[in-house]
């Protein structure tokens, strides 16, 4: 299942640079099994929710600037599975530090 692949590699990334210790873009790409462009994809999509990351060189990390969770409303799913009904049971057989709004 594609969205769940999608949310647990986000809930990993998001924990990586709570954690602060992505190691250099190449590295934590390559951890999560991507390219470094499609890792800042990915980083330009928590941005886009609100996520302000820089990475830090003198800890050789990502890091958050800001207390960052994903909020989302069950029509943002609805988008993203392409106008498929989202349905939460989808998500029980597995934890995911994301915050869900009707």
């Amino acid at each position: 299942m594609a969205i769940k692949k999608y949310f647990e590699r986000m809930e990993y990334i998001i924990f990586k640079i709570r954690s602060k210790s992505t190691g250099s873009p190449i590295d934590f790409a390559t951890k999560i099994g991507y390219s470094k462009s499609m890792l800042y994809e990915d980083i330009e999509d928590l941005k886009s929710m609100g996520a302000e990351i820089v990475y830090d060189r003198s800890i050789n990390s990502f890091i958050f600037l800001n207390d960052f969770n994903i909020i989302l409303k069950t029509d943002d799913l609805n988008k993203i599975l392409g106008g498929k009904s989202f349905n939460p049971v989808l998500l029980d057989s597995f934890s995911l530090n994301l915050y869900f709004k009707s």
